[in-house]
């Protein structure tokens, strides 16, 4: 069987009768990290910042540690500094996805310390960095973000001379705002929150010129443009902390921290409640004879409140301080309370409430390791999920892509929102909405899965999706589907089209023009409106008049402009007149539009006298987009089962849809089936009607004859080929050899020939590329590397395609070594535990780039057919072409399980189950036969494949090994299971 060789320096926790451990990390290395705040973020990671000062370039750096939420695996960590002491202590997301860093850092700026504010990316990666401040020292300790986009900034500035309290609001990197609050009354800041009048509330303790001096609590609001509007004192003759604030469902605030009204001797937590407008409701005191404090806490689904922090009073004449949770009603009278910890100093330093009602805590462990971990009430969820089965729905706005012109453009980052109510007459928790790309491609990359915890009943909750255009983007429209859901219940799914268009030049034309007499002589004026329709300034910019033989210009013939912006228009005048003499009604103005000392446009504008102007007696149709008077061809090839077409009407009375018909191969179009046609309100001009008409035209395999009429006058055609783009597979098998395994080497090969097969025609996939590393010399530490390699190299020679699929086994060892998880390869010696397959930085790290589906499969301990016809496999090519690019780990069991084989099998367990499912194999168990397709089209995808090997797997291992020290069941992280990618086609037995 597979062993990981990790054990816990720390036993199970249990912290009440209905609370429980779901994991417990303790990532860093011992006594260089801190955690000061975690959030978790709308895609589910948890986010914690704080400081570090293992394998920095000086002094301590800021620490970015980035987990799963579902199992507290560290997905990737950063340091940011210099060469002096840098640290962060507050963290905040942003709507496009990105994040918010706010400390201090003594390695840049002007003083000993200056606030430090960083923007980075969901990877890590810095987008921008702000350092201010005074030459004293200043820091910045929280960071919020509003509703409107902005960012609020608190700390302390210039060592507290000028203020006790700094307050700034940014927007990007311009200061719109600072102040600086207290004048000695405010010593420090230990607790922020916004307001929903766009104010803030903080917290912290007195200074000496405070209403009863130090040593107790202030509590203070100040407006959205950072004017004090009240400020509160607590507290008795002793000494009073604050060292966090919330706020509460009722509009108020609750404080912990702790107390000693007596005076000098050990203090005990402290919670404080405060309605919204800082009065004191009530307040209670907890723990023992020795010193104990509260340093986070949160509100609980019920109402009441969970405190974490430390305490010494666990037992008589204890030497060491356990980590301690504290349980309180809506009231603040104890229900129940935990300490926890080992034979040192332990501590609950940060808490948040997650999405689905557990908690995560961050602290201190056994004196100096960094601790997290995850604990959920099972009876509270229990029932607050089981009220859902009668909710029926939400109301739903209309959804909004914020950019500047409503269209996303390759790699910029925005984010969709609408905002969702609750009809219903109970509170729903869990709330999620799941994102798919309907096009069949991934010009859209959005964050699949997004959490926002419970909404109240009639309360309403904003949803911000994060997208972004992928590099390669391609213009048109494309639709995505929105699916809301509360725990398993779906409440509503709705789709929403965006318009994606690649970065235009600045380019100038002639947008309009009108001609005008003086009504006092024969002078005549043109205006002409330039336009750039592109998305970058011009370059300097002029237009050049010229006049018929019988006219003469009043005006001079050249007019600048200079440089016009993306999307704008300027207006130039030309005066001309008719020469004596002169017996004709038209005259032929020629125009002509010059940037940078070059032509651009020319074209000559007929005057008529009398203002009449000659157009075409019936509409004009001219293709916009495609485009074959730019192309040079009318012919058009899509890899999608549609194509999004735009067209130009020029009529000269109005039009409307009714008035237009689409054919394709000479068959007129169901309007209400099929078209999602739109038609713009018209622009006149003189007495022209000009239109923008859409519309999105499903296509059928092969050739398509594309017709538009208009008042029976037929459009040119446009001819489109439809040849859906099918996937091809590489698949990546690796067994090393171990002495203590038998069948890694079998199971890297059983798998790789599974797949053989699952290339061609009326197959998944076109191709199938299958490599096997199975061999001593391939499966070493430079055989597997150089493997991970080639891929990578495949991807940037173009052979590894965007639409293709990427699958990877590995059947081996797992540990854990130096926080990291290690996939141990052949010769793997145990004295160099360091020199292992590190399979974040060997594997996820050099395949990140690889921008197509990848799929993992690992059997090691502790890694966490079509129906007849065509049809079902192309329905299942499309869904493989839908799918967004990402990693998804299917691992053989949990965190804490190992992974078994036997000789019954021949193979490891999970890898038996797979092949079991591969070729359709009918199974029992106790809750009776069941299989892998389950819906029998022979098409085997992900979602129906991890249920068969949840099922399978438990089974397997109990029947073969009864006495087995740990069950196994297979895992996948809940935000990388994408249920609908077709996986494999079973054509074994039924």
């Amino acid at each position: 069987m597979r062993f990981l060789l990790f054990i816990w320096l720390f036993p199970a926790c249990c912290f009440a009768q209905n609370m429980q451990t779901d994991w417990q990390k303790m990532p860093g290395r011992a006594g260089d990290q801190t955690i000061s705040q975690v959030i978790e973020a709308t895609n589910g990671n948890l986010v914690a910042v704080g400081q570090t000062t293992s394998s920095t370039a000086g002094g301590s750096d800021g620490w970015l540690l980035v987990s799963d939420h579902s199992t507290g695996q560290v997905l990737f960590e950063k340091r940011f500094g210099g060469k002096k002491d840098d640290v962060l202590y507050s963290v905040a997301q942003t709507f496009e996805g990105n994040f918010l860093l706010a400390g201090a850092t003594a390695s840049q700026g002007k003083g000993k310390t200056d606030g430090w504010l960083l923007l980075v990316n969901d990877r890590g990666d810095i987008l921008r960095e702000t350092v201010q401040g005074t030459p004293g020292r200043d820091e910045y300790r929280f960071v919020l973000l509003q509703p409107d986009g902005s960012v609020l900034l608190a700390g302390q500035s210039n060592d507290g001379d000028t203020g006790d309290v700094w307050l700034s609001k940014m927007r990007n990197d311009s200061l719109q705002w600072e102040k600086n609050l207290g004048s000695a009354e405010f010593n420090n800041l230990s607790g922020l929150v916004s307001t929903p009048d766009g104010g803030l509330v903080f917290c912290g303790n007195t200074g000496k010129k405070a209403e009863n001096g130090d040593g107790n609590i202030y509590l203070a609001k100040a407006d959205a443009k950072g004017k004090l509007l009240w400020k509160k004192f607590f507290g008795e003759k002793g000494w009073e902390e604050a060292l966090a604030l919330i706020t509460t469902r009722d509009g108020g605030f609750a404080m912990a921290g702790l107390n000693n009204p007596k005076g000098p001797g050990d203090p005990d937590g402290w919670l404080l409640k405060a309605n919204r407008d800082g009065t004191r409701q009530w307040d209670k005191s907890f723990g023992g004879k020795n010193p104990d404090l509260f340093q986070a806490l949160v509100q609980t689904p019920d109402g009441g409140f969970l405190l974490a922090g430390a305490t010494q009073s666990q037992r008589s004449g204890a030497r060491f301080s356990d980590a301690w949770l504290v349980q309180t009603t809506p009231g603040g009278d104890l229900e129940w309370e935990q300490p926890q910890g080992s034979d040192k100093d332990d501590v609950f330093t940060a808490a948040i409430l997650l999405h689905n009602g557990s908690v995560v805590l961050a602290g201190k462990y056994d004196g100096n390791s960094t601790w997290l971990l995850r604990c959920s009430d099972v009876y509270h969820a229990a029932n607050a999920l089981a009220g859902i089965r009668d909710a029926v729905s939400v109301k739903v706005s209309e959804a909004a892509l914020h950019t500047a012109d409503g269209t996303l453009t390759p790699g910029q980052q925005s984010y969709v929102s609408f905002v969702i109510t609750n009809t219903t007459d109970l509170d729903l928790p869990d709330l999620r909405v799941s994102v798919d790309n309907k096009s069949g491609s991934g010009d859209i990359i959005a964050w699949n899965t997004n959490y926002y915890g419970a909404i109240a009943k009639a309360g309403t909750l904003e949803a911000r999706i994060p997208v972004k255009g992928s590099t390669e983007l391609e213009g048109g429209e494309q639709t995505m589907s929105f699916t809301i859901t509360a725990g398993n219940k779906t409440l509503q799914s709705f789709d929403k089209s965006f318009t994606l268009r690649k970065p235009r030049p600045a380019t100038l034309i002639i947008a309009d023009h009108q001609f005008s007499g003086s009504g006092s002589s024969d002078q005549v004026t043109l205006k002409v409106s330039i336009e750039n329709t592109g998305d970058s300034t011009s370059r300097a910019a002029e237009v050049v008049f010229g006049c018929p033989a019988g006219y003469s210009a009043k005006t001079a013939s050249t007019s600048p402009m200079g440089l016009i912006p993306a999307h704008s228009r300027r207006d130039v005048r030309f005066v001309f007149e008719k020469n004596a003499g002169n017996t004709a009604n038209s005259a032929a103005i020629s125009c002509k539009v010059r940037e940078a000392n070059r032509d651009k446009v020319a074209k000559n504008l007929t005057y008529q006298e009398g203002n009449s102007s000659m157009i075409s007696k019936g509409p004009i149709l001219v293709w916009t987009d495609p485009a074959p008077h730019e192309t040079g061809s009318n012919k058009v090839r899509k890899t999608d089962d549609h194509i999004e077409v735009k067209m130009t009407v020029v009529s000269p009375k109005p039009v409307n849809t009714k008035n237009i018909k689409v054919k394709v191969n000479g068959v007129e179009m169901d309007g209400s089936k099929f078209n999602e046609e739109d038609l713009s309100a018209p622009r006149q001009e003189e007495s022209r009607f000009i239109y923008t008409y859409k519309n999105k035209i499903p296509l059928q395999q092969g050739n398509n004859h594309v017709e538009v009429v208009v008042d029976d006058v037929v459009s040119d055609a446009l001819e489109v080929e439809f040849a859906p783009e099918r996937a091809n597979l590489y698949v990546l098998s690796i067994g090393p050899t171990h002495e203590d395994l038998q069948y890694t080497t079998r199971d890297a090969i059983d798998f790789a020939r599974a797949f053989q097969g699952q290339g061609g025609e009326g197959k998944l996939f076109n191709e199938v590329f299958v490599t096997e590393l199975t061999t001593p010399e391939k499966t070493d530490l430079t055989g597997i590397k150089q493997a991970m390699y080639d891929l990578a190299y495949q991807w940037d020679d173009h052979q590894i395609k965007q639409s293709d699929m990427l699958i990877v086994f590995i059947s081996s060892h797992g540990k854990i070594a130096d926080n990291r998880f290690k996939i141990l390869q052949t010769g793997y010696n145990p004295k160099y535990e360091r020199l292992a397959v590190d399979y974040k930085t060997d594997i996820l790290e050099v395949l990140n780039n690889i921008n197509c589906k990848k799929l993992i499969f690992l059997d090691a301990c502790h890694s966490g057919g079509a129906k007849e016809g065509f049809g079902g496999v192309s329905k299942a090519v499309v869904d493989l072409a839908k799918t967004q690019p990402g990693f998804s780990t299917l691992t053989s069991c949990g965190s804490t399980e190992k992974s078994y084989e036997d000789k019954a099998w021949s193979n490891g367990a999970f890898t038996e189950a797979l092949l079991d499912a591969f070729s359709g194999k009918s199974c029992t168990d106790a809750n009776g036969a069941f299989s892998a397709d389950t819906d029998g089209d022979h098409i085997l995808r992900l979602g129906e494949l991890y249920d068969f090997l949840r099922r399978r797997v438990p089974d397997m291992v109990k029947s073969a090994i009864p006495n087995a020290p740990t069950g196994q069941t297979p895992f996948m992280p809940e935000s990388q299971l994408d249920k609908n990618l077709p996986v494999y086609l079973v054509r074994g037995e039924k």
